[in-house]
């Protein structure tokens, strides 16, 4: 594994041998919507380069937000994320954090495999 992109916000992992990208979130808190879009940008931009693969989004250390502006923001990069990549597993830390990230599925018919165990997020953006 190897880091391919890092800002104050994210840490983009490879796995190659796995044929997924890990976007890490980090414990830094964006202020604005813009900025989480932004820290957001390198890692999409990635997408090109890694045609096939999977994507885990690594959300455990990202600190909660749950106001409106930033969940577009969010609901919008989790779209893009599933358009770009051929799979895609939320990576979330506790019970209220799935609770979340289940509510904005729903309510955004957004897609995406969520769970709590960073070996099964791998597996399933793997296709295994």
């Amino acid at each position: 594994m190897s880091i391919v992109a890092e800002n104050e916000h994210v840490v983009v992992e490879e796995r190659a041998a796995d044929r997924v990208i890990i976007v890490h979130r980090t414990a830094s808190r964006p202020e604005t919507p813009q900025e989480l879009r932004a820290a957001f940008a390198d890692a999409l931009g990635l997408a090109e380069r890694y045609a096939g693969w999977g994507l885990v989004i690594d959300s455990r250390r990202a600190p909660g937000r749950n106001d409106p502006k930033f969940e577009k923001v969010l609901d919008q990069l989790r779209a893009e994320a599933s358009a770009r990549f051929v799979r895609v597993a939320i990576l979330v830390q506790t019970a209220i954090g799935e609770l979340q990230v289940r509510r904005m599925q729903h309510d955004h018919d957004l897609g995406g495999y969520l769970t709590r165990d960073l070996d099964d997020a791998v597996r399933f953006a793997a296709g295994r």
